[in-house]
């Protein structure tokens, strides 16, 4: 079991390191004692502000049911008051 996850992982992180590369992102490849970790950066302007965005690949199944929104994948601002978030 444990050999076709570290096949999927890989072929994740070649597809992501793949991707990234498409969009002329810089890639470092991060050796860890698992799964490596990918750092992508890219250089636009020095008059820009940084851009940080974190993401993984050991996405998990989704309980629609425990979200009160309709879809949990698309991104809503909300504010947080007494416990309760109030969708802006």
């Amino acid at each position: 079991m444990m050999q076709i996850l570290d096949l999927i992982s890989d072929k994740l992180i070649n597809w992501t390191e793949n991707k990234f590369e498409s969009l002329e992102f810089k890639i470092e490849k991060l050796d860890t004692e698992t799964i490596p970790l990918l750092l992508a950066s890219k250089h636009i302007n020095d008059d820009y502000k940084t851009i940080l965005i974190y993401l993984h690949l050991d996405g998990q199944p989704v309980d629609l049911s425990k979200w009160n929104q309709e879809n949990p994948f698309t991104p809503v601002y909300k504010l947080k008051e007494n416990g309760n978030f109030t969708r802006l």
